[in-house]
């Protein structure tokens, strides 16, 4: 399709798929189809310039980010694994749930934690909080309002800087003294 739309332009093949592409099992049960689809070819034919159809449809097959999931008790989880192995891990992800086998059915809120991060990563549905877990709350001022992690709240913790840097108390081989 990328080739004939690069050389040849718009043609019947690509427009059959873009057809489809766009109305998918709708046009079954759409009654005036043969006017739809007339329409939305001479659309395509006077409106979309074909180089930049053809780049459209590049970056959309190439762009796709896919989410595999998979029991680890499941029938299928070979099968799985071996495809996630031949797609592009960079733009491939596998959550693999050890204690389910339809993961759907046995573990509905580790899947939905799961889909949301990745839709997340993506860049979408980024307002939306995770169920379970709230963001820290700060006033302009810089004090916290409210700081809570997952079910069970968090205790401060030393930073990454603050371990690397060397404690004069505990190196040093006296006590303190005044």
């Amino acid at each position: 399709m990328n080739w004939k739309l690069q050389n040849v332009g718009m043609n019947p093949s690509t427009e059959q798929y873009l057809v489809l592409h766009k109305f998918g099992a709708q046009l079954e049960t759409v009654e005036n189809k043969d006017k739809l689809i007339q329409e939305f070819t001479e659309k395509l034919k006077k409106r979309i310039n074909p180089r930049n159809l053809r780049r459209y449809v590049e970056s959309y097959m190439k762009g796709m980010d896919v989410l595999l999931v998979s029991g680890g008790k499941a029938a299928h989880t070979q099968a799985v694994l071996s495809m996630y192995m031949k797609m592009d891990k960079q733009k491939t992800s596998f959550l693999k749930v050890d204690s389910a086998g339809d993961v759907l059915m046995e573990a509905p809120e580790k899947l939905a934690q799961s889909l949301h991060l990745f839709v997340k990563g993506l860049g979408f549905l980024t307002s939306v909080t995770l169920p379970g877990v709230e963001r820290q709350k700060v006033h302009q001022g810089g004090g916290i309002i409210h700081k809570t992690l997952g079910a069970v709240g968090r205790r401060r913790t030393l930073s990454m800087e603050d371990y690397d840097s060397p404690r004069q108390r505990r190196t040093s081989l006296t006590g303190n003294q005044n």
